[in-house]
């Protein structure tokens, strides 16, 4: 009885779902064939998705669709990436509602929630508490030094070894001290916790759990990817709401330690009020700071000091840069604007690794039109920032390292408009809230690093020949484990 009633109970589901999806208004955008009710969702690489894709752009274009579960996706490519996030932001601002996302904090945070007012909201506060602590960029730069300083300490070392956990800790360190005033040490627990959550939560959001995002019921059936993602969710929620408590219990009004006592005197002020800060969004907040702040620059660290080894001709150039403009003084924030290569250097980094290769999935939020094709609202948009930043049209050589393509024929760093389509954080509305201040921790991180220790891989002709078309995708786009060794400057 009880199998019959199941039975029943999923046809009627997938009798309903299947009505609703052809009743739906449908996108105009081409697209590849692919089986009945699976649609496409087989023929993406769970490991590496990018060349199927790639070969699907040159296929159908710059915009095309894809069926996923009787779901249309739209994959967005080129130049009309910049038009969908930046010239026709509003348009393309929302987020869809899936599984995954539903279940990070059901909406209630910035990186999730549709482009609402409550977003906005949240966005205000996130923006307010950032600014206020420590009067701005001066304070986040003495910060940052001080945490770069004792890790150049932890390199101080003639062994091989894996730089990886001193990098996250640095990151670390500089996020908590802004957000809590404090700093931990690597074996702190609840640090350790955090890089646990990291390294669950990237596999958790990969290709290969896509399907949770129609069928979230099925990570309730015991399966491998079920327990995956339920184990990433629950460490999740316990770092943030372990931080919650914590800061709560020591919080003084007229001892501000950071962004996050802010956060928590707002919910304060507004109780009973009509905009009252729900604990969910308090957590979404502090969620998004921390996690936001911590992954993506370490990862990008962790890259970019890889490329430092295989390519030691630039890693030359830029310490002889360092020598030239900053000497033996501790580097500062405004040598950025003098150190045109070290800038052309993060900039095509940024390309080259593109950590982010799929923004996080937007919505139409109206009926819009692109390159000529309906998209309806409600449509989820993938922007291929991947294939964009290794696009031969806009980038010649795209999987060649040439920091000089960002340099005019003054060896100085080309203009703003003349690099729109370098997207590494997002772009419009929806670009990143943390991006100026991970782009300060990656100058000051590089030049303080070159500038006292010269970067070589853990054996002589032996470097880690970084690939982003072998790395390992995720939330973020992560690269093998590696070894170097660090000489000291003379």
């Amino acid at each position: 009885m009880f199998v019959q009633v199941a039975i029943f109970v999923v046809l009627l589901f997938l009798t309903r779902w299947l009505y609703k999806w052809m009743k739906s208004k449908k996108c105009t955008a081409p697209g590849p064939p692919g089986l009945p009710l699976f649609g496409n969702i087989f023929q993406l690489n769970a490991q590496f998705s990018f060349t199927q894709l790639e070969q699907w752009k040159e296929e159908y274009g710059d915009v095309y669709k894809l069926n996923l579960l009787l779901s249309e996706v739209v994959v967005i490519n080129g130049e009309t990436i910049y038009e969908a996030l930046v010239i026709k932001g509003n348009d393309f601002g929302g987020r869809p509602k899936t599984g995954r996302l539903e279940l990070i904090n059901q909406y209630e945070d910035i990186v999730t929630r549709p482009a609402d007012e409550k977003w906005k909201d949240l966005r205000k506060i996130a923006h307010a508490g950032l600014k206020q602590y420590g009067v701005g960029v001066s304070r986040i730069e003495e910060i940052t030094m001080d945490e770069i300083m004792i890790c150049i300490g932890r390199f101080d070392r003639t062994d091989a070894f894996d730089p990886f956990e001193d990098i996250y800790l640095t990151v670390a360190n500089i996020a908590l001290a802004m957000l809590t005033g404090e700093t931990l040490e690597k074996t702190d627990p609840w640090l350790q916790r955090v890089m646990r959550s990291d390294k669950l939560t990237c596999k958790a959001y990969s290709t290969k759990t896509a399907y949770l995002d129609v069928l979230p019921w099925l990570r309730h059936i015991p399966h491998a990817n079920g327990k995956l993602f339920n184990e990433a969710i629950s460490e999740n929620t316990g770092c943030i709401d372990n931080i919650i408590e914590k800061t709560k219990s020591t919080l003084d009004e007229k001892n501000i330690r950071g962004v996050f006592d802010l956060i928590l005197m707002e919910q304060q002020t507004r109780k009973n009020s009509q905009n009252a800060l729900s604990h969910n969004a308090v957590r979404g907040l502090f969620q998004n700071l921390i996690f936001a702040a911590m992954t993506t620059t370490s990862t990008a660290l962790k890259a970019m000091t890889a490329l430092l080894i295989d390519h030691p001709d630039i890693q030359q150039k830029l310490y002889d840069e360092i020598d030239r403009v900053i000497g033996d003084r501790p580097p500062e924030l405004q040598d950025r604007y003098k150190m045109h290569y070290m800038e052309a250097f993060i900039l095509e980094s940024l390309r080259h690794t593109s950590f982010l290769p799929i923004a996080i999935p937007h919505e139409t939020m109206n009926d819009v039109t692109l390159n000529g094709y309906f998209i309806p609202k409600g449509t989820q948009v993938w922007p291929n920032l991947f294939g964009l930043h290794h696009d031969e049209r806009y980038y010649p050589e795209p999987w060649a390292f040439k920091p000089e393509r960002f340099l005019d024929n003054n060896g100085e760093v080309i203009p703003v408009d003349q690099r729109k389509l370098l997207l590494p954080f997002g772009g419009g509305r929806r670009v990143c809230v943390g991006e100026q201040f991970a782009r300060i921790r990656i100058f000051l991180f590089l030049s303080t690093v070159l500038q006292h220790y010269e970067i070589l891989p853990e054996k002589p002709d032996c470097p880690p020949l970084f690939d982003p078309r072998k790395c390992v995708l995720g939330s973020v786009l992560k690269m093998e484990d590696y070894k170097l060794r660090m000489q000291k400057r003379k």
